[in-house]
This record gives C-alpha cells, sequence and structure tokens, in this order.
C-alpha cells in the first residue's frame, strides 16, 4: 500500500522506531527529573552513552525523536555530545483553515444567500447558532450586507460529515419557514425534517411531472387549507412555502406533554 509522499517500506522503519523503547535514562520521568522546572522554558541536557559512536549520533537523536517528541524539542550538540530536551509549548486550537500534512492550506466552505426579509430574524437567531456551531467546530459567518450565510471547517473539526450537516442548516434557515431554534435542533439530532421540492425548481414535482400552474395552484390552495389536519395527524409540524414543502417531527419534550 503506497502512501502520499512515502512508501510502504519507509513508513514501516517509522513505525518500528516510533515503537522501539527509549534508550536508558532517557524516558520522560528521567527527562523530567532533570528540567529546571525555576525557568518558563524548561530544559534537561544530558549526556550522551559513551557506547554510541559519532557516526550513529544523527540515528540516536531520530530515535529519541520519534520516542518523546510530542512532549519535548529534541536538540543535538555534538561538540559536548549532549541532547537538549525543552518542553513542546501547548498549541491553541483556534477556528480557521485548516493545513494539510504539504503546508497549503485546505479549507472546506459551503455559502448559502438568504433574501432580504430574513435578515432580521437571522442577525436575533445568529449568536445562537454561532455558539452550537462552534461547538461542532464550525466556524460560520452572517453577512447582513451581501444577504449570505457562510460555515467553514476548523483545524479541530473531528467528524468530517459535520460541515454538511452546517450546510443543510444554512439551507433550513434561508430557504425554509422553519423557525431558527427548530432548525438547530434539526442540526443536533432532537428533530427529523424532510423537505419535498413541490414546485417548478429543479427537480420539483411539477417540473418532473409536467404540471401546469394553474393546476399547480389549485392544489397547492388545497393543501394549505388542509395543513392543520396534516399536522394534527403525523404528529408533526408541516410548513408550506411556494416551491416546498417541509415536515419537521415533533420533539420528545413536546410529544410527551
Amino acid at each position: 500500500m503506497k502512501f502520499q509522499g512515502f512508501d510502504s517500506n519507509n513508513r514501516e522503519t517509522m513505525e518500528s522506531s516510533a515503537s522501539s523503547p527509549p534508550p536508558p535514562g532517557f524516558d520522560h520521568m528521567h527527562i523530567d527529573d532533570h528540567m529546571q522546572t525555576d525557568k518558563s522554558d524548561c530544559e534537561a541536557v544530558l549526556p550522551i552513552p559513551d557506547g554510541i559512536p559519532d557516526s550513529k549520533l544523527e540515528d540516536f537523536v531520530l530515535q529519541m525523536k520519534s520516542t518523546v517528541g510530542r512532549c519535548y524539542t529534541v536538540t543535538l550538540d555534538r561538540a559536548s555530545r549532549t541532547i537538549a530536551f525543552s518542553r513542546q509549548p501547548r498549541k491553541l486550537i483556534i477556528p480557521g483553515p485548516v493545513l494539510n500534512k504539504y503546508g497549503f492550506l485546505e479549507l472546506t466552505t459551503f455559502t448559502e444567500s438568504f433574501p432580504e426579509e430574513r435578515a432580521t430574524k437571522l442577525k436575533d437567531a445568529w449568536p445562537e447558532v454561532e455558539l452550537i456551531l462552534r461547538r461542532k467546530s464550525i466556524s460560520c459567518v452572517l453577512d447582513l450586507a451581501n444577504c449570505c450565510m457562510c460555515v467553514l471547517t476548523t483545524p479541530s473539526l473531528k467528524d468530517p460529515c459535520m460541515i454538511e450537516k452546517a450546510w443543510h442548516l444554512l439551507k433550513l434557515l434561508s430557504t425554509s419557514l422553519v423557525p431558527p431554534y427548530m432548525a438547530l435542533e434539526i442540526f443536533q439530532n432532537v428533530r427529523q425534517e424532510e423537505t419535498i421540492n413541490i414546485g417548478f425548481q429543479q427537480g420539483g414535482i411539477c417540473s418532473n411531472f409536467g404540471i401546469k400552474k394553474d393546476d399547480y395552484l389549485k392544489r397547492w390552495e388545497c393543501l394549505f387549507c388542509s395543513l392543520k389536519a396534516l399536522s394534527k395527524a403525523t404528529c408533526c409540524h408541516i410548513f408550506l412555502d411556494e416551491n416546498t414543502f417541509t415536515v419537521v417531527t415533533t420533539a420528545l419534550k413536546e410529544f410527551l406533554s
């Protein structure tokens, strides 16, 4: 099996060296004992065992980096035959573009436009939207000037499917009559939702079956008049606009009450 940038033989060598035990006197506890804990930049300097020849110093340092490299920065001093260990500073994860293993920006982003009349409602709900998305390691932006919303991946994102769920949330907020609080509950799997395109948009029922506009308006009015009965019969919330028919399940707390 080939990997980008490494062949399988190199990978096996790296894994075997990483799993090998540290040399005597160079484990985590021994290094910590030599740390200068009174300084902010804690550092320990340890001599290289006499049994290691100068020609093998680089290999020895590579082994040390593979063993304790996650916790310490390892520096070799050939002249004095010593290795300096300094603690790695903790990195803060800040939402933003992701760097892939080649050092290039790797950013996944989705944008949705919304009608101008929804701007006020979205502005009021946006702090809660931003909070919930941030908990899922998704960054979001509301652009009222251009009437659009955007979601972006962050370095701490673990579930790649989460960005698609966030995109679906934007669609609910921008194109449906589903209230923002209910759309957020759908995003958090508190409710289930299904949207059917019934109009003349691409993939809509009228477009697929060639239904004439006059016939569609009559059926739409009939459907609109029966919404209350349908909602009561199915125990669901039903939202009907010009081109879509959206059904949202009742939350468990509402069903029990």
